[in-house]
């Protein structure tokens, strides 16, 4: 209802509201907003601080890793030219070999049968089955074939050891050699 002696129109009304009712509830709004955001932050906060540690800790272990990786790559490289160092020496003293073996004739056994290829080549007794080392009898030996030695004692020389025809070694392996390298032949020794 207006008052109609009074020349000033009622304010306008937004759903039920006047303006400045309508400006009040705006400023309790906003300050109920800005309260809400203060405490927001500030329960957010220690999360934010832990975060920032958790980041923290992963650069310093990062850091740690790439340390331990170049300290890797150096030692690599440090290999590798100690590889290469090797390799020289190798070769130099392959050199020197090649130029005191120059002009030598190699060696030649002068054996009376023939013997597999590879042998005969001289071992230390403790190639010989741990059984047969005491028939040998010598620090060590001549192996004729597989299976098969001849003693070597001090003195001897591979062809006066093999030549000598006195085999130790397993019985299948001696008699296969003597059947194959001896026309069947029998030699002394023994034979396990």
């Amino acid at each position: 209802m207006t008052n109609e002696s009074d020349p000033t129109p009622a304010p306008k009304r937004f759903l039920g509201f006047t303006p400045k009712q309508l400006a009040a509830v705006g400023a309790i709004a906003l300050v109920a907003l800005a309260i809400g955001s203060a405490v927001g932050y500030a329960a957010t906060q220690p999360q934010v601080a832990s975060a920032q540690d958790a980041a923290a800790d992963a650069q310093g272990e990062t850091d740690d890793l790439a340390s331990k990786l170049s300290d890797a790559e150096d030692a690599r490289d440090k290999a590798s030219t100690d590889a290469r160092a090797a390799q020289g020496d190798l070769a130099e003293a392959t050199a020197t070999i090649d130029k005191l073996m120059a002009g030598r004739d190699p060696v030649v056994l002068t054996l009376d049968f023939p013997v597999p290829d590879g042998y005969p080549t001289v071992v230390d007794i403790s190639a010989v089955p741990e059984h047969m080392r005491d028939s040998l009898g010598t620090p060590k030996a001549v192996a004729v074939a597989p299976g098969v030695w001849a003693a070597f004692p001090p003195g001897a020389t591979v062809e006066s050891a093999v030549n000598a025809k006195a085999f130790d070694g397993y019985c299948a392996s001696k008699l296969a050699f003597e059947e194959q390298y001896l026309g069947g032949e029998s030699t002394s020794g023994s034979c396990w």
